[in-house]
């Protein structure tokens, strides 16, 4: 699982920092839990700052990629 940083800066998530436009690999459980529960993740995730990618191509629709983040 992956995640794009779209908020026109660089920003820290859930201990992550990514540059704007770049991403980064969810590599393990333990770190997709701490993105799942974590507010500003949701948040961001919702509002287009944070692009979830299924290792395809970006979910750019949000409610797309808040259920592909929680479903893990």
């Amino acid at each position: 699982m992956k995640v794009k940083n779209a908020s026109g800066s660089s920003g820290v998530w859930a201990g992550q920092t990514i540059n704007n436009g770049s991403y980064h690999t969810i590599a393990t459980n333990i770190e997709l839990l701490s993105w799942q529960n974590s507010g500003q993740v949701i948040l961001d995730v919702a509002n287009g700052k944070l692009i979830m990618n299924d290792e395809f191509s970006d979910l750019t629709d949000p409610s797309t990629g808040l259920q592909y983040l929680l479903g893990g």
